[in-house]
Formats: C-alpha cells, structure tokens, sequence
C-alpha cells in the first residue's frame, strides 16, 4: 500500500509541475530565457528531461553571462546529469554546446585538469556528432587546457587539429581560436628567434581583427593580454606597456570590465619586471576590485605577492605566494609558475633560509626545463646571479640566527659568492643575447657592471652600463635606464 501510495503522490506532483512549466511556458513563447531558471526546475521535477535539458542550458547561459559561475556549473553539470540518464533528452549536437559552456566555466575557474578530463571522455561522441565546426572548438578547449596545464605536446596536437578542420570549413573564428591557443604555446614553448616574434605580431593582429569583427570580446581580449606577456616575457617592455594599453582601452570600448581586470594584473607582472613593486601592488588591488572571474583573482594575488617579497615584506608576501601556487598547481594551471615558484625561492633565502631558497630556485629550473620551456633556464641563472652578487657586494654580516641555521651554505659560498654571481650573470647573459631577450639582457649586463665597480674595475663597469643603458632604451626599459645613469654617475671620473 505504502508503494503505491508513494507512486500515487510522485505522478500527482509531476502533474502539477508539467501544468505549471506548460503554463509559464505558454506566456513566454517569446523570452523563454527570462524564465529558463523556473521553467528548468518544473520540467525537470515533472521527469520530462528533454525540456529539462533545453531550459538547464539557458539558465546557465544566463548565469555564465554575467559570470555567476557556480550556479551556471550545476545547471550544466545537471544537464549532462539528464542526458547521461536519458541519452534522448537532447542531440549530440546540443550536447556539444552544453560542453562548451561547461568548458568556458571551468576555465573562468582555472580548472584546467577539469577541462581535460571533460575533453577526454567527451571526444569520441563529439567526433561522432560529424559537425567540423563544433569539433574545432571542442578540441580548442582541450588542447588550450593543456598547454595551460604545461602538457605542451599533447595540447600542440589537438590545437593543430583544431585549425586543420577550421581552414577545411573556411571558418575563420575557428581558425582564429586554434591560433590563440597556438600563440600562447609560442609565449612559453617558442623557438628564440625573429621568425617567432614576427609569427606572434601577424597572428594576434589577425585574431583581435576576427574577435572585433564577430563580436567575440574574449577572443580578441586573450590575444591582446598574449601580446603583452609576450612581449614582458620576451624582454620587450615598452611593446608589453602598448598591447596592454590596448587591452584596457578594449575594456572602455566594449564596456566589457574583464579586459581590464586582465590588463590590470598584467600590468602588475610588468611593473614587477621592471622592479617598480608599490607600483604592480597598486595594479594588482586595482584588477581584484574588478575582477570577475576566479582565474584573474588568482593572477592578480600571485604577482602582488611576487612584489611584495621582492619588496621586502617576507612573511606577508611569502605565505599569500606559496598558497596561490599550490592552489594553481592543483587545478592545472601550471605553465606560467616558473617565475613565481623562483620568487618563492628568493623568498626563502631572505627569510634566512639561504640553502633551501637557493634549492628551490635550482629545482624550479630543473622541473621546467624538463618541461621544454628554454626560456627559464637563463631567468633562473639571473635570479641565482642576484642572490649570489648580494653576497659578495652588500658587506652586512647576516643575523647570528640566519648564520648559524645556514653555517655550511654560508662555509661553502660566501668565500666564492663573487665567483658564482659572475658565472651565474655571465651564463644568463649569454643565453639572453642568444635568444634575443633584450631587456633581460640589460638587466644581466647591469648586475655585471655592479659587481665591477663593487670590486673597484670602474672601466669595466662603465662598458657593462653603457652597452646595458643602450640595450634598454631600445626597447623602453625606461625604469632600468634610470638606474644605469644613476650608476654611472656615480663611477669615479664622471
């Protein structure tokens, strides 16, 4: 009795809530979105999962557009949810779209190994579905999350893919989706050279004219943030400085505010590049106060508390550092930490712990060498170059606690620190000047110059300052070259 009973009261309620969605329906033939929330949770209490389905996706358009994430990740997850239940609640090819707004969502959240995991057991179907459009963009999604994941291969080959089905159906936002993922692989994983800056500037021009032109703001908006990351990256600040100027103005154009949360933590990240840390402080606090979206907060939090270690305030900065990193690293987003994993390291040496930091940066290396990313090789020969010359030219005896927690590091190295700065200098400058890295080049060329007026070679560090001087007002390291005049005006004989 007790069953039937219950079987009795569930169709009861499932009528009453078809007649009730059938009726809202009804009065908004026209605007269904407006109402796609209620009509999502009467059809699918009413067991009618196809309606269920169509109005879960409009509901979580709705909330995606104005970027309330975590419910538009359950109205899709609950989708996916129905049609795993019922495979006839919607087509492949609504299913595909489902994908794709589930995709966007997990990438606002930084969930890169989400991503992934969607793509990988997701792909056969979506192949299956025999649409070349959507196909492209699936794999997009896929191989985008993996080179964020720094899974450059595996990512390069659905990218590849991606813009292969693109230029056979003559789609050319398709086209310009797979190159985006293609020019943030060559930020990280490009071969040094003219050839590859010139790649960069033709194919983000094309991909911004393609964004503007269909009216796709992000698409337009990642290829501009790429440009100046690019160009701080590849040791051109004043390029950087411009496409991030353009990045904000596309903000005040489109009266879109994730633009400009973008150029504000970018911007950030430069102005730490160039040393100035209140500066990237202020930028940083300025992008979390627009931000809207999970994976912007975090690269606002990281280069602000990069600034603040390198500004000094250790135990504010180091703690807020570690934890934004290992909150990346859990969600797969991994391909950019070389340089923050490195500030942990010098971090830790200025918090007293000299052997372990200088460990930490010598694995970061290691670790994303291993990884195919040449670039941080010479970065972390210049951050080790840094530490080390600080020990041979600053004079000040360290605490008796830091001397004593570092006796065999200090036993082993303060006799030789001059030595190691200078091979350490040395061997980043070389690699600079090869891969064509200009303003880090100067950096390196100045720290050189410094050890020689420490060690009273005042010929030899003007050469060092003035080849470094020239170097970095050809590409508007204009804070660098105020440092260099201000060495060597204070050279003897000047």
């Amino acid at each position: 009795r007790d069953a039937i009973y219950d079987s009795l009261l569930t169709t009861r309620r499932e009528a009453l809530h078809e007649r009730v969605a059938a009726t809202l329906e009804a009065r908004h033939t026209d605007h269904p979105d407006e109402v796609a929330d209620v009509l999502a949770h009467h059809w699918d209490r009413a067991g009618r999962a196809d309606k269920a389905v169509r109005f879960l996706a409009l509901a979580g358009e709705n909330s995606l557009r104005v970027y309330v994430l975590e419910e538009a990740e359950q109205r899709f997850r609950r989708a996916l949810e129905l049609i795993e239940a019922d495979p006839g609640a919607a087509d492949d090819a609504a299913l595909t779209d489902i994908l794709l707004h589930l995709a966007r969502i997990l990438y606002f959240q930084y969930s890169f190994f989400g991503i992934i995991e969607l793509v990988e057991r997701y792909l056969p179907r979506v192949e299956a579905l025999g649409d070349k459009k959507r196909l492209s963009r699936f794999l997009f999604e896929g191989g985008y999350a993996r080179i964020f994941a720094a899974e450059a291969e595996p990512g390069l080959e659905l990218l590849d893919r991606a813009r292969t089905l693109g230029e056979e159906i003559g789609d050319e936002v398709a086209v310009a989706y797979a190159d985006l993922g293609l020019m943030w692989h060559r930020v990280f994983w490009g071969e040094p050279g003219e050839e590859r800056r010139k790649t960069q500037r033709e194919t983000g021009k094309r991909i911004v004219e393609t964004g503007k032109r269909h009216g796709d703001i992000w698409l337009a908006s990642k290829a501009l943030l790429c440009f100046g990351l690019d160009g701080m990256g590849w040791g051109r600040p004043g390029e950087a400085r411009a496409d991030l100027l353009r990045l904000l103005a596309l903000s005040r154009e489109t009266n879109d505010p994730r633009p400009r949360s973008m150029g504000l933590w970018a911007m950030a990240g430069l102005h730490l590049s160039e040393g100035d840390y209140e500066a990237a402080i202020e930028s940083a606090d300025e992008s979390l106060r627009v931000c809207l979206s999970p994976v912007d907060r975090l690269a606002a939090r990281i280069y602000r508390a990069c600034a603040l270690v390198l500004a000094g305030r250790i135990e504010e900065g180091l703690a807020a550092l570690m934890h934004e990193v290992r909150r990346a690293e859990a969600r797969g987003l991994v391909f950019y930490l070389a340089i923050p994993l490195m500030v942990v390291g010098i971090g830790t040496v200025i918090a007293g712990e000299m052997a372990r930091g200088v460990g930490a940066i010598e694995d970061t290396v290691a670790r994303f060498t291993a990884l195919g990313q040449k670039i941080v090789r010479p970065a972390g020969d210049d951050f080790l170059g840094r530490v080390y010359l600080q020990m041979a030219i600053d004079g000040e005896t360290p605490p008796l606690s830091v001397m004593v927690r570092n006796f065999w590091f200090l036993l082993r190295t303060l006799l030789v620190a001059e030595k190691k700065a200078r091979r350490c200098l040395e061997s980043a400058a070389a690699q600079h000047r090869s891969f064509d890295i200009p303003s880090s080049l100067a950096h390196n060329l100045y720290s050189l110059g410094l050890l020689d007026k420490a060690r009273k070679r005042p010929a030899e560090a003007r050469a060092r300052f003035e080849e470094a001087r020239e170097i970095a007002a050809s590409v508007e390291a204009t804070a660098l070259v105020r440092e260099i005049d201000a060495a060597l005006a204070d050279l003897p004989g000047v």
